[in-house]
């Protein structure tokens, strides 16, 4: 069984924060694991302002301690 993709669309740092605790909260993921998963919902992940807001979450994930590796 396949499931859709989810639609990618601009999301607000606080937003993609959000999903990404809602992530770990299912179960524990590497960085990577984590980093996959936000690439696949933002529109124009290869845009510079993109992997910045990917980096800024998981730096922040990493801050609260939420994140370790």
């Amino acid at each position: 069984m396949s499931f859709p993709h989810p639609k990618k669309r601009s999301y607000s740092e606080d937003e993609l924060y959000e999903y990404a605790v809602g992530a770990l909260a299912r179960r524990m993921r590497t960085v990577a694991e984590l980093k996959r998963l936000m690439r696949a919902r933002i529109e124009g992940v290869e845009s510079e302002y993109g992997q910045t807001l990917v980096e800024l979450v998981i730096r922040r994930l990493k801050d609260q301690g939420y994140m370790n590796d």
